[in-house]
């Protein structure tokens, strides 16, 4: 059983809009995408959205709005809009890209929003219609993020309208997030009974829903507390996908208010998650819900995993849980930051398991006369653990740490998750988590990948054995009786062999093909489990690549 609890934080919320908006269909527009971090977000026909790391392949294949209703002490839903199912047409006007939040605009949260200076704030939203009737279209919204975009779609009947408003942000805390406020209206002449706003997630397959992904998250501020949050997380074993979604507690009408409320249909990748009752909906009314995405565990700082993704909200209403959570994602993210590459990783630089635990209240006591001083603090508690491993294991990911022993490369370069070396060779040792005992290896297998995720290789290792000797690098100029290995740009690979005392080196791998060595226990210190891999580039260019190790073996 897998279990994540992720607790968020409040989210910015845009001003709501009420009435309907009064624009036409238009021809099926290119794809709106934002992307000023390392995630990207785009958005097609219509409402049909796409997520995933920038570079990578998608996190979500598909997604989309779902509105419903019901009628009173009827539990079925009345589906009214799906967007997966191209139920929403775009309509002209929108904007597909606002940097910077906007042009000469003031980004929200700021302490003097009114852009033109008109006395109102916020009341000509970015539409592409004059909402304020004073001859200027757009110039005083609520600009949000690095980059801002903004849609808007119809159902094919006309009588609902969506605006969809997508943010970005390139600040190293919060770039793998898109956060959206989607705001439904009904554009018709009808109410809408008891609507509910939901989202469909369609996650590439592996990722799978995970058990007991929410928790409330609520503290005892009146920010953190204004909202009902859901967390849904889609994830396998190297992946992972989290949507946070908010309503405003006031908006609910009926029922429960808690993480509860939401209600999730589906399994597996494929899911729907639906709002709790938001009320009827009258001619012209409107409603909305936030939700922002973040990739999943890989290259995930471990800040997201230990606290929760951080979000900004209105800095007047920044109440002691939200304040909490910001010091304590900070305090992880120094533990993990990584000056080389100016950025945080996955993991600690520790070589067993650790614990971490909270303390709150200040750290020293402070008493003055007559007074009764406030005093607020974060302290975290940093505690290496034993592991105690035992039976069948098998080590790859985060519990084998790789170290560089030696390079004669005058070009090498090497980040959390990729190799690059110029001509030459480079001798790098990966070990298991310290564990007490000996470890009988029953498989040493490994592959190569360009470019993408460590977990895009074949599921079953094919065997290969060791060349009988190393043969001779090729000269600069290539001869007829010498052509060298493999133009794939992927390095030969050798290993330390401990009975011979000596290097042995692999026919040329193919990338994306899982190997695995015979007579894993000629590789594997037993003591430690420590392996030695070395990679040799023969050519006058640079390579650049990942590699994948696992040790699998018995503990006692």
């Amino acid at each position: 059983m897998k279990i994540r609890l992720l607790s968020p934080a409040a989210l910015i919320l845009v001003p709501a809009i009420t009435g309907a908006l009064g624009a036409s269909v238009a021809a099926a527009a290119p794809a709106t995408t934002i992307s000023p971090g390392r995630v990207m977000f785009s958005v097609s026909n219509g409402s049909q959205w796409k997520f995933g790391a920038r570079g990578e392949r998608d996190l979500l294949e598909r997604g989309g709005i779902v509105v419903s209703s019901s009628r009173p002490g009827n539990p079925l839903l009345d589906e009214r809009v799906r967007a997966t199912k191209g139920d929403l047409s775009p309509l002209r006007g929108a904007h597909e890209g606002l940097y910077e939040g906007a042009i000469n605009g003031v980004r929200y949260p700021s302490p003097d929003p009114d852009d033109d200076h008109d006395g109102r704030v916020n009341e000509d939203v970015a539409d592409g219609i004059d909402n304020d009737r004073d001859g200027k279209i757009d110039e005083d919204f609520a600009a949000i993020g690095d980059e801002m975009a903004v849609i808007m779609a119809a159902s094919r009947d006309g009588d609902i309208t969506l605006r969809h408003e997508m943010y970005g942000w390139s600040l190293p805390n919060i770039d793998g997030m898109i956060a959206s406020t989607l705001e439904v209206t009904n554009s018709s002449a009808r109410v809408l009974p008891h609507a509910r706003i939901g989202v469909e997630l369609d996650a590439i397959p592996g990722l799978e829903l995970a058990d007991g992904p929410s928790i409330d998250g609520m503290g005892n501020a009146t920010a953190d507390a204004a909202f009902v949050q859901r967390c849904v997380v889609l994830d396998d074993d190297d992946h992972g996908l989290a949507a946070l979604l908010f309503v405003q507690r006031s908006a609910v009408t009926t029922g429960p208010t808690s993480a509860i409320s939401w209600e999730i249909h589906g399994d597996r990748n494929r899911v729907t998650i639906v709002s709790p009752d938001l009320g009827d909906l009258a001619p012209g009314a409107s409603a909305s819900i936030d939700v922002p995405l973040v990739p999943g565990q890989d290259g995930q700082p471990l800040s997201d995993k230990v606290v929760g993704p951080v979000f900004f909200n209105d800095p007047s209403q920044f109440g002691n849980q939200a304040s909490k959570q910001y010091i304590r994602h900070a305090i992880v993210d120094q533990l993990t930051y990584d000056p080389s590459f100016q950025t945080t990783s996955g993991r600690l630089s520790a070589d067993s398991a650790v614990i971490l635990a909270w303390g709150s209240g200040g750290p020293l006591p402070v008493e003055i006369a007559g007074q009764r001083p406030r005093t607020t603090g974060n302290v975290l508690y940093y505690l290496p653990a034993d592991v105690t491993v035992q039976g069948q294991t098998t080590f790859r990911g985060d519990l084998i740490t790789s170290t560089i022993v030696d390079t004669d490369s005058p070009f090498f370069t090497r980040d959390p998750t990729s190799i690059s070396i110029g001509r030459g060779q480079a001798t790098v040792s990966y070990k298991p988590i310290a564990f007490d005992g000996t470890l009988t290896p029953t498989e040493l297998a490994f592959a190569f990948n360009l470019g993408g995720d460590q977990g895009q290789v074949t599921a079953d290792p094919t065997p290969i054995d060791p060349l009988d000797v190393i043969p001779e690098p090729c000269p600069d100029q290539p001869a007829e009786d010498c052509v060298a290995e493999g133009q794939d740009e992927l390095p030969e690979v050798e290993f330390f062999d401990l009975a011979k005392g000596a290097w042995v080196r692999l026919p040329h791998l193919t990338g994306g093909v899982r190997y695995a060595l015979p007579n894993p226990e000629r590789y594997v210190d037993p003591a430690a489990g420590t392996v030695l891999a070395r990679f040799v580039n023969d050519r006058e260019g640079g390579i650049g690549f990942q590699f994948d190790l696992s040790i699998t073996g018995t503990v006692r």
